[in-house]
């Protein structure tokens, strides 16, 4: 983790924060601490509302008055990732969340319709930590897309049953886990493989995923 000020911060403190990722070798901003500081310790460890989310604690520091900074918190956000299965095998390597999204769109042809269940059944099932969190969730007739949203933590909140009026059911995780806890599972009938998948935010230009041609199911992780 590096930090980063403009040329106005005098005596070149600090408060803005930029996380480096090892695996893309690329550097990305992050949340803020709330006042410049220099000459500060740093430590992490469990955030004081999530002992499951890892935070940075910036210790003591001067500021632009000279006196000594009480202790300040930085959440550290995970990367909300997609990837695609075949028969239930990984088929690539999971895809990290484009820069900014805060949403992920998974779309599909849609079905038939029987007992207002698409038919054969497109299926949405929780996971937590790898075990199974709630019981199968089946699409709605019409629906041909699944929207997943996520805060700036990476933590899954909500996701979307989505069809050619709009939304048709919103969903809420089962269970709320901590960053890289949580996955949506979306598994399509046999025979059946995605139109596209895309990384989006409000009226921003979606990010397209690139999708496996044989790929029949998908897991959203934050």
């Amino acid at each position: 983790m590096s930090t980063q000020s403009p040329e106005t911060t005098p005596r070149g403190r600090l408060s803005t924060t930029q996380m480096y990722n090892p695996s893309t070798g690329s550097w990305r901003s992050v949340a803020s601490l709330t006042s410049a500081l220099d000459n500060f310790g740093a430590a992490s460890g469990p955030c004081d509302f999530s002992i499951a989310t890892t935070c940075i604690y910036a210790v003591g520091g001067n500021t632009s008055t000279g006196t000594q900074a009480a202790a300040q918190m930085l959440a550290l956000p995970a990367q909300a990732t997609a990837s695609f299965t075949q028969a239930g095998s990984l088929d690539g390597s999971p895809v990290e969340q484009s820069s900014g999204a805060n949403q992920v769109d998974l779309s599909w042809t849609a079905g038939t319709c029987t007992a207002n269940i698409q038919t054969p059944p497109v299926t949405l099932l929780w996971t937590a930590g790898g075990q199974v969190a709630g019981v199968s969730i089946f699409a709605p007739c019409n629906a041909d897309d699944l929207k997943v949203s996520f805060n700036p933590l990476g933590t899954i909140t909500s996701a979307a049953w989505v069809g050619p009026t709009g939304i048709l059911a919103a969903l809420q995780p089962t269970v709320h886990a901590g960053p890289n806890g949580q996955t949506a599972n979306l598994y399509l009938p046999a025979g059946s493989s995605f139109i596209s998948a895309a990384w989006s935010r409000n009226a921003a230009t979606p990010v397209n995923i690139p999708l496996p041609s044989s790929a029949d199911g998908a897991e959203v992780s934050g």
